[in-house]
């Protein structure tokens, strides 16, 4: 399964949205197996609200 970027808006009175991207094992769905959850926080460089922008990093 390829990366698929997502974007989740918080129930508060400042309205905060949060893009991110979500990757998942071809077999995720299909299997018992357990996986490491990896949270990758990118540098100031690739900082805004525009998700493209972290296409191409990679850990």
């Amino acid at each position: 399964m390829p990366v698929s970027s997502h974007s989740r808006q918080a129930d508060s009175t400042q309205n905060t949205v949060a893009n991110y991207q979500l990757f998942l094992p071809h077999d995720y769905s299909s299997t018992e197996a357990d996986y490491p959850m990896i949270l990758f926080l990118h540098g100031m460089n690739r900082l805004g609200s525009d998700i493209e922008r972290l296409e191409g990093v990679s850990l």
